[in-house]
């Protein structure tokens, strides 16, 4: 899976860094900053940080941020990217991932969806969470986000139901380069909180993302429900 996004690396930061990319700049960086104002931790890890510009903007407010980015050209991206910033990049997997230290908040952004084995992954990220800490990962929201994108025929979609699909990613404000070829995992809300409560955490808050109005009219439509969600959880035992 990490190859399918080096293709993508040197777009995916031209998107974020010319504003283009309005779902990153104006609603997930305040999101993010948003929770690191709320919680105040001093130790993060992002698993899957891509370009690096999130784990970037988090390392002016929080004091000790470490980034992992399994693909080798996002990952020289990202060390471009966090060059003058004092995060420590790691080219791993977060499976393969042995810090010396546990974290305070562990993100995971948008990556939740492309991993085949979800209850691996919440596992290997939680085992990363210390005793008082929190996972938190943002989603598209498996409720709506079909009626949004249809990856799935309406006819074979089925909510409950795990499902999978070859994808291309577009955004609204440079839908003529498609990112192709991207895994997409359909998996039920209820199925993420099982995963995070089989590996001994609970979920503590989902937030529905509805950016304001004043966000929502520079994708040239209101938005008729939230497009992401995300999930907030903390360890219940070890």
């Amino acid at each position: 899976m990490p190859q399918r996004w080096s293709k993508a690396a040197g777009l995916r930061r031209e998107q974020i860094e010319s504003g283009l990319d309005i779902t990153f700049n104006r609603v997930f960086l305040p999101y993010f900053l948003g929770c690191m104002e709320e919680r105040a931790p001093n130790r993060i890890l992002e698993v899957g940080c891509g370009t690096g510009h999130l784990a970037a903007r988090l390392a002016t407010v929080v004091p000790h941020v470490e980034a992992l980015e399994p693909s080798p050209v996002m990952h020289s991206v990202a060390k471009d990217v966090l060059g003058n910033s004092n995060v420590k990049l790691h080219h791993s997997t977060i499976e393969e991932f042995r810090p010396s230290q546990r974290f305070d908040l562990v993100l995971s952004h948008l990556c939740g969806h492309v991993v085949s084995d979800i209850d691996g992954f919440c596992r290997a990220c939680s085992d990363l969470v210390a005793a008082r800490g929190l996972f938190v990962f943002s989603l598209p929201h498996p409720c709506f986000w079909n009626d949004y994108k249809e990856y799935f025929p309406r006819t074979e979609f089925r909510y409950a139901r795990e499902q999978f699909a070859s994808v291309a990613l577009t955004i609204t404000k440079d839908p003529s380069r498609p990112i192709d070829g991207l895994p997409f995992h359909h998996r039920p809300l209820e199925r993420y909180i099982a995963a995070l409560r089989n590996c001994g955490m609970a979920v503590t808050r989902l937030d529905e993302i509805l950016p304001p109005k004043s966000v929502q009219q520079l994708y040239g439509e209101e938005w008729r429900f939230p497009r992401y969600c995300a999930l907030h959880a903390t360890r219940i035992h070890r």
